[in-house]
């Protein structure tokens, strides 16, 4: 029963030839359920059980999930090198 999974999210920052200069990669692992669990979300959100909490992202508040989800990691990252860039 290989029902592990994850999802990706990248943010990439290219210059007008699309020569990348900045990526960053979010990733959230959990498991895919067989049964959906919750009420919240959308696609499959209800499926799809995060790994560190036990719980599927439609089973978690709103906010929790935007704090911990694979766009929201990728964009912390992408906001932390941006920072730097820009105060160098």
């Amino acid at each position: 029963n290989q029902r592990g999974a994850f999802y990706v999210s990248t943010i990439a920052l290219s210059d007008p030839d699309g020569m990348v200069h900045v990526e960053t990669r979010g990733e959230c692992w959990g498991r895919v359920l067989r049964k959906p669990r919750g009420e919240g979300g959308f696609g499959y959100d209800p499926l799809f059980e995060i790994a560190e909490y036990h719980q599927t992202f439609a089973e978690m508040g709103a906010a929790v999930k935007r704090a911990i989800s694979h766009r929201a990691r990728s964009l912390r990252a992408f906001l932390r090198i941006l920072d730097n860039l820009v105060s160098s």
